[in-house]
Order: C-alpha cells, then sequence, then structure tokens
C-alpha cells in the first residue's frame, strides 16, 4: 500500500508539473498575441509612402530640378488612404513626418494626426477582423468567441481592417460546396473592391442590416482574401456588371478549380501568424452599437482593438487568405 500511494503521489506530482507548464505556456503565448495586436493598432496613425528608386536619365538628357513644395488644399482634410501602414518595430526604426494641419500623401489627402513614413519596401500583408453577434436585447453587437456555434435567427456582422492599400475579396463555400464570391458585389460600389489601409470594411455592408442564418444547418467556411494587386480573372467593376447584366439581386461568380486551389492554398500558408485576443471577447462585455461600426471610415489609434489579427511573416507575399468557420446548428 505505501508502494502504490508513493506511485500515486507522484503521478500527482507530475500532472500538478505538466498544469502548471502548460498554464505558464499558455500565458506566454496570450502576451504574444496580445503583442502582435497591439503592434497592429500602432499603425493606425501611420500612413506607408515607398520611395521608387529614380529612373536614370538616357544618355545626352539633363535631370531637371523636382518641385518638392505642397500646397495645403482650401477648407478642411478629407480622408484618404495612401499606402499601408508598417509593422510597430518598423515604424520605430523609420522617420516620420507628422502633419500639422493636414498631411498630403502621394495617394491624396489624408486628415489632421496621421504621420507619413518613408519606407523603401511595403510592410507584411496584415489583416484585423472581429466577428459580432445582435444582442436583441439592446439592438447592440457583442463579441463573439472563438469557436461559437450559431443557431438559426442569429446575426452576425463581420468587422475588417486591413493595414496596407490593395483589394478585397469574400468567398463563401457552404457545406464543402463550390465556393461562391460574395464580394465584391455588383449593387455595392458597382463592384468595386478597393481597399485602404485602415480603413474600416464590413460585411454585409451595413452594420444596422447584420447577416442572419436561416433555419438550415450548415457549416459555413468564409474566406477573406487581401491582395496587394486585383487578381487575375476575378471580374469587379464594369466586368463584374458586365458578368451579371440585369440579374443584379442573384448574380454569383464562382471561381474555377485552379483558381480556387491557388485561394484555398493560401489561406494554409505556413508564412501567416495569427493571433487572437483572450480580454475581447468576455461574457461581461458591453454591446457596440452599429452605428459605431460603419465601414469606409478611417480607423482611430484608441479604437477597439480587433479581436484577431492575421500577419504574413513574408513581406514579399501578395496576397493574405483568412479562412473563418462559421458553426451553424
Amino acid at each position: 500500500m505505501r508502494f502504490k500511494s508513493a506511485a500515486i503521489l507522484a503521478a500527482l506530482a507530475l500532472l500538478t508539473l505538466a498544469s502548471a507548464h502548460a498554464r505558464v505556456q499558455t500565458g506566454q503565448q496570450e502576451q504574444k498575441d496580445e503583442k502582435l495586436i497591439d503592434d497592429f493598432v500602432t499603425t493606425r496613425g501611420f500612413i506607408i509612402e515607398v520611395s521608387k528608386p529614380a529612373a536614370k536619365p538616357k544618355a545626352g538628357t539633363r535631370r531637371r530640378p523636382t518641385a518638392v513644395a505642397k500646397a495645403k488644399p482650401p477648407g478642411g482634410a478629407k480622408q484618404g488612404g495612401g499606402g499601408g501602414a508598417a509593422g510597430a518595430s518598423d515604424v520605430a526604426q523609420q522617420k516620420a513626418q507628422p502633419a500639422a494641419d493636414v498631411a498630403e500623401s502621394g495617394a491624396g489627402v489624408v486628415e489632421e494626426g496621421v504621420q507619413i513614413v518613408k519606407a523603401s519596401t511595403l510592410p507584411s500583408l496584415a489583416l484585423g477582423y472581429s466577428i459580432y453577434t445582435r444582442d436583441d436585447s439592446t439592438g447592440g453587437l457583442l463579441p463573439a468567441p472563438a469557436g461559437k456555434s450559431y443557431r438559426s435567427g442569429d446575426a452576425i456582422v463581420m468587422v475588417l481592417e486591413t493595414n496596407s492599400d490593395g483589394y478585397l475579396y469574400v468567398f463563401d463555400a457552404e457545406n464543402g460546396k463550390d465556393p461562391v464570391m460574395i464580394y465584391p458585389d455588383v449593387r455595392l460600389r458597382d463592384g468595386e473592391n478597393r481597399v485602404r489601409a485602415h480603413i474600416r470594411e464590413t460585411y454585409p455592408d451595413d452594420p444596422e442590416l447584420p447577416f442572419k442564418f436561416d433555419e438550415r444547418p450548415a457549416n459555413e467556411h468564409v474566406y477573406i482574401v487581401v491582395s496587394r494587386e486585383p487578381i487575375a480573372g476575378v471580374p469587379t467593376g464594369e466586368a463584374l456588371k458586365r458578368y451579371c447584366g440585369k440579374n443584379v439581386e442573384d448574380c454569383e461568380w464562382r471561381p474555377t478549380a485552379a483558381q480556387w486551389a491557388r485561394i484555398s492554398a493560401a489561406a494554409l500558408d505556413r508564412r501567416v501568424v495569427e493571433a487572437r485576443s483572450r480580454q475581447i471577447a468576455q461574457a461581461d462585455a458591453q454591446p457596440v452599437m452599429p452605428v459605431t461600426l460603419q465601414r469606409g471610415i478611417r480607423v482611430k489609434r484608441d479604437a477597439p482593438k480587433p479581436m484577431s489579427v492575421r500577419v504574413s511573416d513574408s513581406p514579399d507575399a501578395k496576397m493574405l487568405v483568412t479562412k473563418i468557420e462559421l458553426t451553424h446548428k
């Protein structure tokens, strides 16, 4: 009996040590996740201008001086994009040019308080996203915890924020069926899908009208694609309008097998790091009113953090794909 008791105590001690080690690892991972999300939020106040190498003058020609003076436009500052935002460490290493009353960049005019950062390369692509569920008692939106199962009648809103200018695509593959493109939509902005760094995007377009799950159980796989350049062969704008013709209400464009193989494979890119906040989706979270989440607004640095951030570990990556699984029972 003594031998058995000693063995049991030793086993319990090992379990205790393993549990403590697991808690330490969990705590360290949470700290890493929160830092990555904080780094993403830090870049909200910056615009990157990538310096291009000057073209070599042709033989026999003389270089003319370039005017560098910038005039302040009349009226107030207008919101505009201009380059992506770099990571916090990159920003710290660059010389930031503070915006006085109005700052201008090569892509347009930006609002007060934004800093322009000169850089030699573009930042790594990153996407911050949050999923909210509608609270029928208040009409507000509550952060949805990771892995939440949804039921018929539940309504959700996805809030998206990129750190770089580019193009946004959203695909939905239900129950393993062939995917369909749900954004861009020819009914929204004439099918255009250009996005600007830290300019909020939402799905659906109007947070006041969230997406509602119907009575049919399904496993929804939503793919959010951020690309530096338009994806070849995927119709947007005028091309999407021509494809849909007069059938704008039920127009569905589906990628070919080859196109989808490239997109879905990018969702498994091991160079992409994902951080998920454990602090945001709490049981005592206060509802967020939909009007505060309107799309097309530049996200302020002190605005709520995204629940999740995905960032490519490769600055050369041209596309970042995020797969979100929504289980509807």
